[in-house]
């Protein structure tokens, strides 16, 4: 909390106002839909597109592209990315990703920004509060140096437009309600549905992710930290992110889900960028690694240069 007081902290105090706002958007929404209320049918659409679209910007650009380099993409794409990796308001491309950077480098002990063991309280309770949510505002802004982002012009010039691009995500819910609707109250709908609530689901998925997987789940490869792999349906749904283990195991690899019950759908989009020629050079890693890690977590030695090379660097 000194860090946010101070003005250091990973969230602004705009940006901590519009997580907040999110968060309520879901209690919110959930009294509205037990009352009667229904949205309208462009704002369901708008709600769809826009999440789809803030998920590939959190987990194809802001994790996989700009935090671990796991493929290489045109200079089209890298723009692409940064705008929706703008639109979950979790920060700009620079914050998140050096902070996730230091995480990987730091995985559960006292020195990982989203973790109970960096947690300044005595309960685990509060400790788990913390991994969660309360981390943001005691993690400060700028954790490591990020020389690859830092040293590309484009990246720098689109991520300093972050708070447009996140009041455009906001905005454009609220214009296409009002176009189809034509009312204040048509606009007003579109800008909570598609607009805060969107925000609020991806946001507490990404939270969730980030502390759950570091206290339960299957753990396949033996690493360092505690993270587990979630079941079939919450890792289909984050589209790939909740086979937190996997990820853990092979941080430089772009595939996430390594099995056919292991759903990851932002990699076969990553397969679809390199067919159109959009993206290049993705990162995977091969069925004998994969097997070689297995047969480390079942106890048998496993020697350190199966890792994927930078696969634990913070750049």
């Amino acid at each position: 909390m000194q860090a946010f007081l101070s003005g250091r902290s990973y969230l602004t105090p705009v940006n901590a106002l519009l997580v907040l706002a999110a968060t309520l958007a879901l209690p919110a929404g959930a009294v509205a839909l037990m009352a009667g209320f229904r949205p309208a049918l462009w704002d369901v659409v708008c709600w769809v597109v826009f999440h789809l679209l803030t998920l590939i910007g959190i987990s194809l650009g802001l994790h996989r592209f700009f935090s671990h380099r796991t493929f290489q993409a045109t200079p089209l794409l890298r723009g692409i990315l940064v705008v929706l990796g703008s639109l979950p308001a979790q920060g700009n491309v620079l914050m998140w990703a050096g902070t996730h950077r230091r995480h990987h480098r730091f995985a559960d002990t006292p020195e990982d920004p989203h973790s109970i063991a960096s947690s300044p309280f005595q309960s685990r309770m509060m400790g788990v509060l913390h991994s969660y949510a309360l981390w943001f505002f005691d993690c400060e802004a700028r954790p490591v140096a990020l020389p690859d982002l830092e040293q590309d012009r484009l990246v720098i010039a689109l991520n300093r437009a972050y708070p447009l691009w996140v009041a455009l995500g906001l905005v454009i819910p609220a214009l296409v309600g009002f176009l189809f609707g034509g009312t204040l109250a048509a606009a007003l709908s579109g800008f909570f549905w598609g607009g805060l609530l969107r925000l609020a689901l991806t946001l507490h998925m990404t939270l969730a992710v980030n502390a759950f997987q570091h206290l339960s789940g299957a753990r396949v490869f033996d690493t360092p930290d505690k993270t587990g792999n979630s079941g079939f349906l919450w890792g289909l749904l984050t589209g790939g992110e909740a086979f937190h283990n996997n990820h853990h195991a092979f941080a430089a690899s772009a595939r996430l889900g390594l099995t056919r019950m292991q759903p990851d759908a932002i990699y076969w989009l990553l397969r679809g960028l390199e067919k159109v020629g959009l993206a290049h050079s993705i990162r995977e890693v091969s069925p004998s690694l994969i097997a070689a890690r297995r047969a480390g977590a079942a106890g048998l030695p496993v020697d350190d240069s199966f890792r994927l090379p930078n696969s634990d660097r913070l750049s």
